[in-house]
C-alpha cells in the first residue's frame, strides 16, 4: 500500500525512538472471554509501552487483537473518561482521580522522574495545588492535559513546542514530569474542555473563549504566529472564528489540524490540509499553512452539526439528524468508504458514513491515526480504517496494511455495550469505556389508590449523570428524571405496564417494561359483602428455565445443553391464599414496534421507518383452582392443550378471585424460557 509522505511529526527525541520502533498504527482485538464490568475499559492495539494495562506483547510490534479489560485499583471508583496518547493512557475515575500508564519518557504520566521503562500498571497522578477533583483528561503525542472541577488546567510531558502552555524547556527534548498550572491571559469563565493534538493544545472556557498553544507550523492554532516554522508558541492565545454564530461549544485537535464547533452548529477547520482534512480545496496536496478558520460545508439536509472529532489526518462531524460525515485522508478507509483507498489523494468534501446494522443513534466517535471508532446509543462499537495493529477491535486484516473502509462491529463479548471511546488523534492503541447499562427492576411495589407512593427503578452500569423517563405511568405518578424515583398519589386503580427509559452521560440508552398494580382503597366490611382473597408469599423456583416435561423428553442435545448451563425444566410457582379461590395467570411479553400517531403498533413494511417503541403483547392466560393455605403450581410452558410459550422473556400477572367474584390486587413476576 503506497502512502503519500507526511511532514515530520513534532516529537521529543524519546518519542522518535518510540515511533521508530513501533512503525505506525495501533492495536486490535478479537473477543473478550467474559463480559467486562461496567466502568472498566477495553484496551486493544499496540502495547509496546504497556499502555493497555498488561505486559502482553510489551516491547514488540505484535498486534493485540483481543480487547482486554483495564481497570483501576479497588476503591478508586469506576472509570468515567479515557484518553489515549501515542504510547500512554489516561483514566479519570468517578472519585475524581487521574491514573496514567504506558510510556513516561517525556514525563507524560506526570510521575517523576521521567523514564522510558514501560509502566503497565495504572498509577495515580498528583496535581500540586489542585482544587477539586479531576473531571477530564486529554493526551497528545508525548504530553498530557488534566482539568479539575474548579476549572484548573494542568499540563505535563514534552514541551518542545510550548504545548504545555509555558516556556519551560521549549525548544528542547527535556522531560517535564511535574504537572504545572496553565494560565489563560484574559480568561472569562472557567475552563470546560481541553483537547490535545500531535503537539498542540486547546482550552475552551464556559464563556465560549477558545485558547490555543503549542506547535503551529501549519496554522493549527488558528493564527499566523510561527506559521511555517518549528518555533514554540507557549502563550495561550485566543482563536477567532470569522463569521461565528453562537459561542464555541466544542474543540477537537488532530495531528496537524483543528476543528471548532459553535452552539449554532457551525464547524470551523484550520491547519494542515494536505488530505482535505480542513474540509475544502485550499492548499490540498501541499504543506502550506491554513491559519484562518474556515467553515466546513455539510449537506443542507443534514442539519446543524452536533459533535466533532479529529484524527491524525481526517475529520468527523455528526448532525442533529443522526448523520455522520467524514473528510480528509482515506488511505486506509478511515472515512468509512472506498474512495481513494491506498492513495494519498485528498477527500475535502464531507461524505456520509453508513453503519449497516446500526441500532440506535450515533452518540460518540473518535479518530485515530488512520482509523475511526463510532458508538451508538445501544452500545454498539463500529470501527473502520487501518487495522495493522488490530486497532479496529477485530481480526480482519490485523497485522496488514490493507484498507478496511466498511464500518463493522468490533468483536466484543456477548452482552457487552460501550459508552464512549478515547479521544486520541495520535494514539497507537484504542480504548473503549464499558457501559453495560441495564434496568434491573421489572416489577414495582404495589400501590394503593389515594395513598402516597414511592418506588425506585433500579439500574446497573452506565456513567452518571443519568436521565430517566417513563411512558404509561398510572395517573398521579411521575418519575424523577435524575433519580429514577417514581412517586405521587395514584388516582385510579388497576394494573399498568409503563416503559421506563434511562440514558447515561454518553447517550447510552436502555428501556424496560415495568409492572405496577394499584389496588382499590380498602372498604369497610359489611355483613354479607364479598371479601377479596389475600394472595401472598408468591415465589417461583427458577426465573430462567427450559420448557418441557422433563430432561428425557427434551431430546439428547437439548438435555445436554440444559445440564451444561444448569437450567431446570419448567418452574414452580408457590403462593398462599386465605380462602379457596380461582387463580388466573396472564402471560405477556414486550416487543419492538413502531410509533404511529402517538401509539405503539406492530411493525409493518409500511411503518418500518417510524420511530421504534416498546409494546406489550398478550400471550394468553391459564386458570387453576387453589385451596386456602399453601399452594404450589408446576408450570412447564403450556398454557393450553395446543399452545406452549416459545423461548423468550415473559411477565406473568397473578390474580385470585373468590367464588363471590371479588378479586385480589394483581401481582407480577417475570421469567425467561431459554431456547432448548
Amino acid at each position: 500500500m503506497s502512502r503519500t509522505p507526511r511532514p515530520a511529526r513534532a516529537r521529543t527525541a524519546a518519542i522518535v525512538l518510540v515511533l521508530a520502533t513501533l512503525g505506525i498504527a495501533t492495536g486490535t482485538s478479537s473477543a473478550a472471554a467474559a463480559v467486562p464490568e461496567s466502568g472498566s475499559v477495553l484496551a486493544f492495539g499496540s502495547n509496546f509501552w504497556g499502555q493497555l494495562g498488561n505486559t502482553t506483547n510489551a516491547g514488540t510490534t505484535t498486534p493485540n487483537a483481543t480487547p482486554t479489560s483495564l481497570s483501576v485499583p479497588i476503591g478508586a471508583g469506576t472509570i468515567v473518561q479515557v484518553a489515549a496518547g501515542t504510547g500512554h493512557t489516561l483514566l479519570v475515575t468517578s472519585s475524581g482521580q487521574l491514573f496514567a500508564l504506558g510510556t513516561n519518557a517525556a514525563g507524560q504520566l506526570g510521575i517523576a522522574p521521567a523514564s522510558a521503562t514501560a509502566m503497565p500498571v495504572p498509577t495515580p497522578v498528583t496535581l500540586p495545588g489542585a482544587i477539586g477533583s479531576v473531571t477530564q483528561a486529554a493526551a497528545g503525542a508525548g504530553f498530557s492535559l488534566a482539568l479539575t472541577s474548579s476549572g484548573q488546567l494542568y499540563a505535563f510531558g514534552s514541551n518542545q513546542y510550548g504545548q504545555l502552555g509555558n516556556s519551560t524547556n521549549n525548544g528542547t527534548t527535556t522531560a517535564n514530569p511535574t504537572p504545572t498550572l496553565v494560565t489563560l491571559p484574559g480568561q472569562v469563565g472557567t475552563i470546560t474542555q481541553v483537547a490535545a493534538g500531535q503537539a498542540h493544545s486547546f482550552a475552551l472556557t464556559s464563556s465560549g473563549q477558545l485558547y490555543a498553544f503549542g506547535y503551529n507550523q501549519y496554522g493549527q492554532l488558528g493564527s499566523t504566529t510561527n506559521n511555517g516554522t518549528t518555533t514554540a508558541t507557549p502563550t495561550p492565545t485566543l482563536v477567532a472564528l470569522p463569521g461565528q454564530i453562537g459561542a464555541i461549544a466544542q474543540v477537537a485537535a488532530g495531528g496537524y489540524h483543528s476543528l471548532a464547533l459553535t452552539a449554532s452548529g457551525q464547524v470551523f477547520a484550520f491547519g494542515w490540509n494536505y488530505y482535505g482534512q480542513v474540509g475544502n480545496d485550499t492548499n490540498n496536496g501541499t504543506n502550506t499553512a491554513n491559519p484562518t478558520p474556515a467553515l466546513v460545508t455539510l449537506p443542507a439536509q443534514a442539519g446543524a452539526a452536533t459533535q466533532i472529532a479529529a484524527g491524525a489526518y481526517h475529520s468527523l462531524a455528526s448532525t442533529g439528524t443522526g448523520q455522520l460525515y467524514a473528510f480528509g485522508g482515506n488511505q486506509s478507509g478511515q472515512l468509512g468508504n472506498a474512495t481513494n483507498n491506498n492513495t494519498g489523494n485528498a477527500n475535502p468534501v464531507p461524505a456520509q458514513v453508513t453503519l449497516a446494522g446500526r441500532v440506535g443513534s450515533i452518540t460518540q466517535f473518535a479518530g485515530g491515526d488512520d482509523d475511526s471508532l463510532v458508538v451508538t446509543s445501544s452500545g454498539q462499537l463500529f470501527s473502520f480504517g487501518d487495522n495493522n495493529f488490530g486497532q479496529l477491535g477485530r481480526a480482519t486484516n490485523s497485522g496488514t496494511m490493507a484498507a478496511n473502509p466498511t464500518p463493522t462491529l468490533a468483536t466484543l463479548a456477548p452482552a457487552t455495550t460501550i459508552d464512549t471511546v478515547a479521544k486520541g488523534p495520535v494514539a497507537f492503541h484504542s480504548l473503549a469505556l464499558v457501559s453495560n447499562l441495564a434496568i434491573i427492576t421489572d416489577v414495582l411495589a404495589a400501590a394503593q389508590l389515594g395513598t402516597p407512593y414511592r418506588a425506585t427503578v433500579q439500574h446497573s452500569g452506565g456513567t452518571n449523570p443519568l436521565n430517566w423517563n417513563a411512558a404509561g405511568l398510572p395517573d398521579g405518578l411521575t418519575i424523577d428524571r435524575t433519580t429514577g424515583v417514581i412517586a405521587g398519589t395514584p388516582s385510579a386503580a388497576g394494573t399498568s405496564s409503563p416503559v421506563v427509559t434511562v440514558t447515561d452521560r454518553y447517550g447510552n440508552t436502555v428501556s424496560r417494561e415495568q409492572h405496577l398494580s394499584v389496588a382499590a382503597a380498602p372498604q369497610q366490611a359489611t355483613a354479607g359483602a364479598a371479601r377479596a382473597p389475600s394472595l401472598s408469599a408468591l415465589e417461583q423456583s427458577s426465573r430462567r428455565w427450559i420448557a418441557g416435561t422433563n430432561l428425557a423428553r427434551l431430546g439428547r442435545a437439548a438435555a445436554t445443553r440444559a445440564r451444561k448451563h444448569g437450567l431446570p425444566v419448567g418452574t414452580t410457582f408457590s403462593f398462599r391464599l386465605d380462602q379457596a379461590a380461582s387463580v388466573t395467570l396472564t402471560f405477556r411479553h414486550s416487543a419492538q414496534g413502531r410509533r404511529v400517531s402517538g401509539t405503539c403498533v406492530t411493525k409493518t413494511h409500511g411503518n418500518a421507518g417510524r420511530p421504534t417503541c416498546t409494546r406489550v403483547v398478550a400471550d394468553g392466560s391459564l386458570r387453576v383452582q387453589a385451596n386456602s393455605g399453601a399452594n404450589k403450581l408446576r408450570f412447564e410452558g403450556r398454557i393450553s392443550p395446543t399452545r406452549r410459550l416459545k423461548a423468550g422473556r415473559y411477565t406473568v400477572l397473578f390474580t385470585a378471585t373468590s367464588t363471590a367474584g371479588a378479586s385480589s390486587p394483581a401481582q407480577f413476576r417475570s421469567f425467561t424460557i431459554a431456547a432448548p
